[in-house]
């Protein structure tokens, strides 16, 4: 994940504390221009992060809402899935999509745990990072086109959405750092607090889309994504980077979606 910096107006500081929060996690985590503090220490990031579920979940229903509109123009679900993809992307900047190829080039392309961090920090997309944002925007695509029905497609995605972001803050506490500079350092560590408000609000979101028993599925299957993901880089290079959260992100959203694939079709 590479560096971020917010090029916004000053914070109006009437503005009550959590919309500053949620503005300061829209302009972290999406390409929308959003007024937020310019200038943030890490407390202050590291705390506003906790609203990323609900980030997510605005993704989702925007990735949703373009799936619904090309079914209904009479695209079929997997144009329609394609489509809800790319809206996604442009509203994230792919920033997730990025970290996920970036730490796949490290870790297949290098012996050593610094050379792994030194290829992960090379912003050029190599062979097997392709292949595993491929393989990944693929399953997705088929995940969506398999839950065919717009509106459970629509749950899903939020669901999805928000918990893997839950799960990626979860990452961002439990793993320590990987090396002493870069983004997910200088982003800071959430407390037990904050993680328990994020897992919170990402499972009442993914409740609130679908019923109980889909909900705490969903809420494994990301689990399980993001505890692959987070083992992996533990063993590999030692803990977390940027690069490692957000593809904590992208596993754990493929892996409540894959198990929403397999209990919503029809």
């Amino acid at each position: 994940m590479k560096a971020f910096t917010m090029q916004v107006p000053p914070t109006d500081h009437r503005i009550p504390r959590w919309r500053e929060e949620l503005t300061t996690a829209l302009a972290f985590l999406t390409r929308l221009p959003v007024r937020a503090p310019e200038h943030w220490d890490a407390g202050m990031l590291a705390n506003a992060l906790r609203l990323s579920p609900a980030v997510g979940a605005f993704v989702g229903a925007f990735a949703g809402s373009f799936y619904w509109l090309a079914l209904s123009l009479g695209f079929s679900t997997l144009i329609a899935a394609v489509l809800g993809i790319v809206a996604a992307a442009l509203l994230t900047g792919g920033l997730h999509e990025d970290a996920l190829s970036d730490m796949a080039d490290g870790f297949s392309g290098g012996w050593t745990r610094e050379r792994k961090l030194e290829i992960m920090s090379d912003g050029r997309i190599g062979a097997h990072g392709a292949l595993a944002l491929m393989l990944a925007l693929l399953l997705r695509v088929g995940a969506m086109a398999q839950i065919s029905a717009p509106d459970r497609v629509m749950a899903a995605l939020i669901a999805a959405a928000a918990l893997s972001r839950a799960a990626m803050y979860v990452a961002m506490a439990v793993l320590p750092h990987a090396k002493e500079t870069g983004l997910a350092h200088e982003t800071g560590r959430p407390t037990s607090r904050q993680v328990m408000t994020a897992l919170a609000l990402g499972f009442v979101i993914a409740w609130l889309a679908l019923p109980f028993g889909a909900a705490l599925t969903a809420f494994i299957g990301a689990g399980l994504g993001g505890l692959f993901t987070a083992l992996l880089a533990k063993r590999r290079i030692g803990g977390q980077t940027g690069d490692i959260l957000g593809a904590v992100q992208q596993i754990a959203e493929l892996g409540a979606l894959l198990v929403l694939a397999a209990m919503l079709t029809n």
